[in-house]
């Protein structure tokens, strides 16, 4: 009954609200022509992209990052802020000397190990590691080292140089080590 009354009654009500509509209520125009325009360039004015030419970066030698008599090198970790795989200080040092005993030994490959602290599930924790050496790898290859005398490879969580549950040890553990093969 109630159906009949309604599919009745229906096309009056809609008929009759649209008749009462103030000029506030009406249909708002939508406007054909853009709001923005750009300038048109032409392509004659747009030189096209060339290759970028490499910049020879400075090698810094500092307490943390040191050479061995044969050119090796002795530290080989780079460390990481919480939950983050963006390389938060100039890697020049650590990146640089790696990428120069690679240069000159061009046989040479080398192993990135990612790793993270004990905090957040063991999937998340091994993607973290597997981000933080990508980055390096990245960063290698910006120094011209091809990419397949690179590996990459992620433990997460599961090879912490510090065992305790502290800010102190979470921090070696947020840590990618260059391991020369």
């Amino acid at each position: 009954m109630y159906k009949k009354l309604f599919i009745i009654f229906a096309p009056f009500i809609m008929l009759v609200s649209c008749t009462m509509m103030d000029a506030e209520d009406a249909p708002v125009e939508i406007p054909t022509e853009p709001l923005l325009t750009l300038p048109e360039i032409d392509a004659g004015e747009v030189a096209p992209l060339e290759k970028a030419e490499y910049v020879e970066m400075e090698v810094i030698e500092d307490d943390t990052v040191t050479a061995n008599e044969d050119g090796s090198v002795r530290e080989n970790t780079l460390y990481f802020d919480y939950d983050s795989a963006e390389v938060n200080y100039d890697p020049t040092d650590l990146v640089g000397m790696f990428a120069k005993t690679m240069v000159s030994n061009s046989d040479a490959t080398i192993r990135l190990e990612g790793h993270a602290d004990e905090r957040g599930s063991r999937a998340y924790n091994l993607a973290l590691g597997e981000r933080r050496a990508q980055t390096v790898k990245d960063l290698m290859m910006l120094r011209d080292i091809e990419s397949d005398r690179i590996s990459v490879i992620s433990y997460g969580e599961e090879q912490p140089v510090a065992t305790s549950h502290d800010e102190d040890s979470w921090q070696q553990n947020r840590r990618v080590e260059f391991i020369l093969e």
